[in-house]
């Protein structure tokens, strides 16, 4: 029974995998990224690895509230070191 339902998620994710790949060749890569929202996929992702490298995987407060203050903080650094390391940008 277990083999028959791996065998079944197998298909699932193969007929998903072929339709994306279809997907990406008839609309060409950037616009299926602009499409499927994938750019602001990545982008998320590595906001979250820039906290983690920066702060480590774990929040030091104990108490849900105290976690939620620390994390906010945190963000507010990070927001903050950000905007320091940006250069000023001039169209030519």
């Amino acid at each position: 029974m277990a083999l028959l339902h791996k065998k079944w998620l197998l298909g699932k994710y193969l007929t998903a995998m072929r339709n994306l790949l279809r997907n990406i060749r008839k609309l060409g890569r950037k616009n299926w990224k602009k499409q499927s929202g994938y750019h602001k996929h990545s982008f998320v992702e590595t906001v979250i690895y820039r906290f983690k490298s920066t702060f480590g995987l774990m929040l030091r407060s104990r108490d849900f509230n105290a976690q939620a203050n620390e994390a906010f903080t945190k963000c507010n650094i990070l927001n903050k070191l950000s905007q320091l390391g940006l250069s000023n940008s001039v169209k030519m």
